[in-house]
């Protein structure tokens, strides 16, 4: 009500430009307290998107890690791999498979 008293006193002592006046503040300030409200509501959902993007990083971050362990533990089993064929290779190139070659009594 305190500002509906400063209103009718303003018109009283001014007239009808106060009058004007007095809607275009009581507009202005409820319009003030909209763009407030969604300038906090803006902020939050900021906030909240921040924070998703954040944590989809931080996710992708761990794919990577463990992408990066399983490839060097795949790398790791086809070198030991390797080496075993070559052994194998080796022995079969030799003929060490063969009793007669390793002279080995039957």
């Amino acid at each position: 009500m305190g500002e509906a008293q400063w209103g009718i006193e303003i018109m009283k002592v001014v007239g009808f430009p106060a009058l004007l006046f007095f809607v275009w503040y009581l507009y202005h300030r409820s319009e003030t307290e909209k763009w407030k409200i969604y300038l906090a509501q803006v902020q939050v959902e900021n906030k909240q998107q921040f924070e998703l993007f954040k944590s989809g990083m931080i996710q992708q971050e761990r794919a990577r890690e463990q992408m990066f362990l399983l490839l060097k533990e795949t790398i790791e089993t086809v070198s030991y791999h390797s080496q075993m064929l070559s052994r194998v290779e080796q022995k079969m190139d030799t003929n060490q498979f063969c009793p007669l070659v390793r002279k080995e009594p039957s």
